[in-house]
């Protein structure tokens, strides 16, 4: 299990590193860098992903971009693999919990029609996408043949997208002489007035972030109010969701790592009952996010009782949305080239090593056993994270001895369009 030791990012051990890439595969460095990793690298299948993440109660299968088909798909394949053989019964997605509360219920009651109408009507990215729905639709058909060993699905972010849809639905059903259903209204009113204020350019202004703290009260106050769960879901995304964007930008980063945290600890897992979650890479990592708070890997690694495990994916930068590769970096700023220091260039130089075209997995864990492992465990590495819509991309350090247990590398990702 690797450590992670938490710093700020301005840090020593978060700065770039003193030692170049290069000298750790240099040609006179006999066994080098790629060489090593090659040793402890293979040829990706869901059944050997599995496999390596077997003994962890709580397994993290990241993502580098939002738009990936394939790393859906893995993500879709290695959790079914644990589903059958490693008694994974809960699985945490980076979407709405109030959206996903809805869909979770037509699961559990292993309704294939109604979990695709609502995924139809969402459309939202880590939920629309072909791997997501085959392991949506694998779950739901594992409930309906296994009513007493049900797999939940649960949402751990505060997207919001139908939750106040949810909620005046609720409302409609109350008797009109109860006082909740104005309550319920004014509630979803201001919420929709701050979302305009903040379409129109006033998302940083003072009297916007004063609204969004008045709303998150509101919803804070309601919830004990409702009865029926999905409303109470809903309510609290939205009043989570308020009370985030109050905040600054880093701040409200930190605060929705912490967030999503704090959903996973707070779910009591029964004895041998194992659970993943799908989430981007920089959510699940062990390393610290900012000056303000860990990561949401690290808060999870801190708590969970047996291991928790990440599985990251990554890709060679520029081959995701269909453009051009551009090596100089200036005709396309989203996909820059790959600088000496990227972990996705190395990890290129490894699969040409293998003489593969498909997916490899690297075993990371593996690392600690050789002689090398100190160096590359603590050699600082800059990782490419691809925007999910374009055109951006932003890039994060990890060390790989801190950051993850497995590394799943794609040579060549597609774009995923969403589910319609």
């Amino acid at each position: 299990m690797p450590s992670h030791t938490s710093t700020p990012n301005n840090s020593p051990a978060s700065s770039p590193s003193t030692s170049p890439l290069s000298s750790l595969i240099a040609p006179s460095c006999k066994p080098n860098i790629v060489d090593i990793l090659s040793e402890h690298a293979c040829e990706y299948s869901p059944k050997k992903a599995a496999e390596i993440l077997y003994n962890a109660s709580v397994v993290g299968i990241g993502e580098g971009t939002h738009r990936a088909g394939e790393m859906f798909q893995a993500q879709s394949d290695i959790i079914k693999e644990r589903i059958a053989h490693n008694n994974c019964r809960v699985v945490f997605i980076e979407a709405d919990a109030s959206d996903v509360s809805e869909i979770s219920e037509a699961m559990k009651e292993g309704d294939k029609v109604k979990v695709t109408k609502l995924l139809q009507e969402l459309s939202f990215y880590t939920l629309s996408n072909k791997g997501i729905n085959d392991l949506i639709n694998y779950i739901t058909e594992w409930n309906k043949e296994n009513p007493d060993d049900l797999v939940k699905l649960v949402g751990l972010d505060v997207q919001t997208r139908g939750a106040t849809k949810l909620l005046r639905e609720a409302a409609q059903k109350m008797d009109v002489t109860n006082p909740l259903q104005s309550i319920i209204e004014t509630f979803c009113s201001s919420w929709d007035t701050a979302c305009a204020m903040e379409k129109k350019g006033q998302a940083n202004s003072k009297n916007l972030q004063k609204m969004w703290k008045e709303i998150s009260k509101s919803g804070l106050d309601l919830l004990p109010l409702l009865v029926d769960s999905q409303s109470k879901v809903a309510c609290d995304s939205l009043a989570q969701w308020a009370r985030l964007r109050s905040l600054s930008d880093e701040e409200g980063s930190s605060g929705r790592d912490a967030l999503m945290a704090n959903r996973i600890n707070s779910y009591h897992l029964r004895d041998g009952v194992s659970a993943a979650v799908i989430a981007h890479n920089g959510h699940l990592t062990f390393a610290p996010r900012s000056t303000f708070s860990d990561g949401m890997g690290s808060q999870i690694e801190q708590i969970a009782i047996r291991p928790y495990k990440v599985l990251l994916q990554l890709t060679e930068t520029g081959t995701l949305a269909g453009l051009p590769k551009d090596p100089t970096g200036e005709k396309n700023k989203a996909f820059p080239a790959l600088a000496q220091n990227d972990i996705e260039s190395l990890l290129a130089l490894v699969a040409k090593k293998l003489n593969t075209e498909k997916p490899i997995l690297i075993n990371i864990d593996k690392l600690k056993d050789d002689h090398l492992a100190s160096e590359i465990r603590e050699h600082v590495f800059n990782v490419n994270s691809i925007g999910i819509n374009m055109p951006f991309s932003t890039t994060f350090t990890i060390k790989l001895g801190e950051c993850c247990n497995v590394i799943l590398f794609h040579r060549n990702v597609t774009p995923e369009e969403w589910v319609k």
